[in-house]
């Protein structure tokens, strides 16, 4: 008889601890908010393909260093991005082609098209956690036919939330490129 008790007592216990820990809601993390003004850092940012020394050299193929020196002056880049609930509009002004771009994301919601520099993108976007993955494919038309550029960029914010930094994989006609752009709060 003892030994039933206890087995019952034993089997109560885990049901409630079981039943307490479904009804424990899990704690998702927030996604980080990137809304704000930022202009790229180029000292603490590698040589973008096709902007600074070397043109398409830029970047790193398993290597390479930081950008400035000379050419530092055409490397600017400013983003202003904004946040409501799930979408974020992203609007930039510089970078590799010159010009403007404006594109809103809505993480999570699949493939969009969107219209780049030079015709348009289908994008999509996720979070990671509290980094945000931006996917790009994008077909150009150049004087030598037709090209695809693939880009894949993870965004994350610093601690103290002034620095903003994107991994870039740049997939192109002309190589593969990894780099870092730091970009600066404003």
């Amino acid at each position: 008889m003892l030994v039933i008790v206890k087995k019952m007592l034993l089997f109560l216990t885990v049901a409630v601890f079981v039943n307490l820990a479904l009804a424990i809601p899990a704690q998702e993390a927030e996604p980080t908010d990137f809304s704000g003004t930022w202009k790229l850092n180029p000292e603490n940012s590698d040589a973008m393909p096709g902007m600074g020394r070397g043109g398409m050299g830029g970047g790193r193929r398993g290597g390479g260093g930081r950008g400035g020196g000379e050419g530092s002056q055409r490397r600017e880049m400013t983003m202003v991005v904004s946040q409501e609930g799930n979408v974020v509009k992203i609007a930039r002004e510089g970078g590799p082609q010159g010009g403007q771009m404006e594109m809103a994301l809505i993480p999570g919601e699949g493939p969009q098209e969107v219209s780049i520099g030079g015709g348009t993108a289908t994008v999509q976007a996720w979070w990671e956690g509290r980094e945000l993955v931006v996917q790009q494919i994008q077909e150009r038309q150049t004087p030598r036919g037709s090209m695809t550029i693939e880009q894949q960029q993870i965004w994350s914010l610093s601690e103290d939330g002034n620095t903003l930094t994107q991994r870039v994989k740049l997939k192109t006609p002309r190589g593969d490129f990894d780099m870092n752009l730091v970009f600066d709060r404003q």
